[in-house]
């Protein structure tokens, strides 16, 4: 399969079934933990489980002649993915890290995992992990979809704050 199939077929079978409930900091550094599920590839019948946060820092779609810089999204089988997709994509300007804190199975078919990981949030009242499900082989990708979406549901605040926090002379806001 080559890259485009790839990266197609991420989002295709990315899904998000809980996001972060908090809005993203547009000055600062806002950290997304995750869970990320997927159908294992060597154990059929279990759960890849992938526990992590992305810190994004200025995940602002407004940030101007800043570049884009991706860190651990790299996939030990594949190292060139994330070079690919930075080329093939555009994202938002900022600086991007994966930093994987853990990494598990969970001994059962994904509907079990997802219910399992649902419930854990759910009883530990957790409003800022987020909650998906992608293809084991590209979880780069699905890890970015899910931190491309997050950021693309500021956009509303980030414009306003463009508008009328920044633009606007101070005595006008």
């Amino acid at each position: 399969m080559n890259f485009q199939e790839q990266f197609e077929r991420a989002m295709r079978e990315t899904r998000i079934l809980r996001h972060r409930r908090s809005r993203l900091q547009t000055v600062g550094t806002t950290e997304l933990p995750y869970v990320l599920l997927g159908e294992s590839l060597v154990n059929l019948g279990d759960t890849v489980v992938r526990r992590g946060l992305v810190r994004v820092e200025q995940p602002n779609l407004f940030l101007f002649n800043r570049p884009v810089q991706l860190e651990g999204f790299e996939d030990e089988e594949d190292p060139g993915t994330m070079l690919a997709l930075g080329r093939a994509a555009s994202f938002p300007p900022g600086k991007y890290f994966n930093i994987d804190t853990h990494m598990d199975i969970y001994d059962g078919p994904m509907d079990g995992a997802i219910t399992s990981w649902q419930d854990r949030l759910d009883n530990a009242e957790d409003v800022l992990t987020g909650l998906l499900t992608g293809p084991v082989d590209a979880w780069p990708m699905s890890l970015m979809f899910y931190t491309m979406t997050m950021i693309g549901q500021n956009a509303p605040a980030d414009v306003n704050d463009l508008l009328f926090k920044r633009a606007l002379p101070p005595h006008w806001s």
